[in-house]
């Protein structure tokens, strides 16, 4: 029987059609990512489904947030145990992780202020390789004091990847993004007495391959009613990232470019081989520019002055012909 061949230029746009982003273990962070955590207004987490374009680009922060990942042993690594990895503080408080080739687990936390938790059975945040409408369901368990009594939190998360596409936020714009969606039932039980409660986390998160952090992170947590209180309680959590994951140790030693001294205090100098250079910039966090250099046809070396720059994280954006490069330097 005679075969008909579908035309090469259907077949190539077939297969672009159903091109889907997909997560594997270059999401893990790894020693050094540190991210800017931008906590925001309440808003939406918007469509499902292919190709979709979510504009979030009118976020307002009301404040924000360091964080930086860390191999174990680190803090109290020791104490949550099988922990490969911490985005712990100085203080200890934060989380700890299991950080391997099929998963990224949450194994513990120390809440500043507050309880450790400590899991017998760890949470799967992530399982690789994940793409468009995969999915799973994870129990997990956890111990906790509070108040002087011992408690324990039982949940189950289904986690499925719902929607992929284009995200907008305030200071970018990401394309290839996989939105993955979580409902993480919790039962908190204590085990010296009859008292319990019961949560609902509604949680959603929109990633790229390779990025070592979310981009955006929408969470409702709904508290059910209780012994402990008779209503229903909601608390939204809106988060958004620095796309920039790049730590400063990285930045030094980076093939064509070379940005130092690294921190920078009065002068940041920037070499770039094996590109036309158009322009340098050097922007904040939130997208702000505070230098423009432009290139020179033939020149390599550029320098940006930062005396009067405050300390703290920064972007360098070089526009080239081949495309835009950006990196992260320290201003002190």
């Amino acid at each position: 029987m005679q075969k008909k061949l579908l035309p090469f230029a259907l077949l190539l746009i077939s297969a672009t059609a159903i091109a889907q982003p997909t997560l594997t273990s270059s999401s893990n962070p790894v020693n050094g990512s540190s991210f800017t955590y931008f906590i925001c207004d309440s808003v939406g987490p918007g469509a499902s489904g292919p190709n979709v374009t979510w504009n979030f680009s009118a976020l307002n922060s009301t404040s924000n947030l360091v964080q930086t990942y860390k191999n174990c042993p680190f803090a109290e690594c020791d104490t949550f145990a099988g922990s490969n990895m911490t985005n712990a503080n100085d203080t200890s408080a934060g989380g700890y992780y299991i950080a391997n080739a099929n998963k990224f687990a949450w194994n513990g936390e120390h809440v500043t202020g507050g309880p450790r938790f400590k899991y017998t059975d760890e949470r799967d945040i992530r399982r690789y390789p994940f793409t468009m409408n995969n999915t799973y369901t994870d129990t997990h368990l956890s111990t906790f004091s509070s108040v002087g009594y011992p408690w324990q939190r039982r949940g189950e998360v289904t986690v499925t990847a719902d929607a992929y596409g284009t995200l907008q936020l305030p200071n970018y714009t990401h394309t290839n993004v996989l939105r993955l969606h979580y409902v993480d039932f919790m039962a908190d039980s204590a085990l010296a007495f009859p008292m319990s409660s019961d949560y609902i986390r509604d949680v959603y998160e929109w990633w790229v391959p390779g990025q070592k952090e979310y981009l955006l992170h929408v969470e409702l947590l709904k508290l059910l009613p209780s012994m402990l209180n008779p209503d229903t309680m909601t608390y939204t959590t809106i988060i958004y990232t620095n796309q920039f994951p790049v730590s400063v140790n990285e930045i030094a030693n980076n093939g064509d470019i070379k940005i130092y001294p690294i921190p920078a205090t009065e002068v940041l100098n920037i070499s770039v081989d094996n590109h036309n250079v158009n322009s340098i910039e050097l922007i904040d966090i939130v997208g702000k520019s505070l230098a423009l250099v432009n290139g020179t046809t033939g020149k390599n070396d550029y320098t940006i002055n930062t005396s009067a720059v405050p300390t703290g994280i920064y972007i360098v954006r070089i526009n080239t012909d081949e495309g835009i490069i950006t990196r992260k330097v320290e201003v002190e």
